[in-house]
């Protein structure tokens, strides 16, 4: 039987990622691709590989030869730490936040308005119930279609290490690969969050070990917020970190998107 002819941006990722892979086409269903991924899940923790999800979009086709540069090599030395560099952009970033606060915060003083924040009701409400259903491959046509997608097996058991295979980032407020991987390693070790599913613009992370800690959430709301600032500027209802932090406590997925 023949094999399949993909178009130039399945081919172009396929041939930079160069692993083991499964395509998943426009005719494939989310639940699909969501039970390959948690079969590779589970297959990986015992054949010694983890499973990524990539979106094969144009602009990822193009950009991944250009890594080349980069080498895996050279990402996974850079060795940096995570906490420190999440610590240091929250520092750098709070002239901003206050501003935002500022305009949204109700007029309120920013340091009344994170300690409400902290005092949310985040701990009465139901528990959430687990359910890692990836969903960030689904296109824009509606929630039964998806968008070409590419399993792949990459030969890495550390989760974060994915990205020196996938190293996306490095533009505008994105961080580039070297410390995506630290923060990524930071995530997984404090978390189980396990990168998922890439595209050139976006990342959705399994969380192994959902956050059950009020305080907790609001703390690594924190870190979304300067890993992502799009996650409050663009994503929230009310443009508060407590906004992203109820969306993460007890949360089995993480989603992130630069803009």
């Amino acid at each position: 039987m023949p094999s399949p002819i993909y178009n130039d941006s399945i081919q172009a990722i396929i041939q930079a990622i160069n692993c083991p892979h499964q395509v998943f086409l426009e005719t494939s269903t989310p639940e699909e691709v969501n039970q390959a991924y948690q079969e590779a899940l589970l297959r990986g923790k015992k054949e010694g590989f983890t499973p990524i999800l990539v979106v094969a979009d144009h602009i990822l086709a193009r950009e991944l030869p250009s890594t080349k540069t980069q080498s895996k090599e050279s990402i996974l030395q850079k060795n940096l730490n995570g906490e420190e560099l999440l610590k240091t952009w929250y520092h750098e970033s709070e002239n901003h936040l206050k501003t935002w606060y500022g305009i949204y915060g109700k007029g309120k003083n920013f340091t009344e308005l994170l300690k409400e924040e902290t005092a949310s009701d985040s701990d009465s409400k139901p528990p959430k119930k687990y359910n890692p259903f990836l969903t960030s491959f689904i296109g824009f046509r509606g929630k039964d279609y998806i968008d070409e997608t590419i399993l792949f097996e990459i030969p890495v058991t550390n989760p974060w290490e994915v990205i020196a295979w996938v190293p996306i980032g490095g533009w505008n407020q994105c961080p580039n690969a070297p410390e995506m991987l630290a923060i990524c390693k930071k995530w997984y070790q404090q978390c189980g969050a396990v990168p998922a599913v890439l595209s050139h613009d976006t990342m959705e992370f399994l969380i192994e070990h959902p956050i059950q800690e009020k305080q907790t959430a609001y703390e690594i709301a924190k870190e979304h917020y300067v890993f992502c600032p799009d996650c409050l500027d663009q994503c929230t209802a009310t443009g508060t970190l407590a906004d992203i932090a109820h969306a993460i406590y007890q949360s089995s997925t993480w989603f992130f998107w630069w803009d």
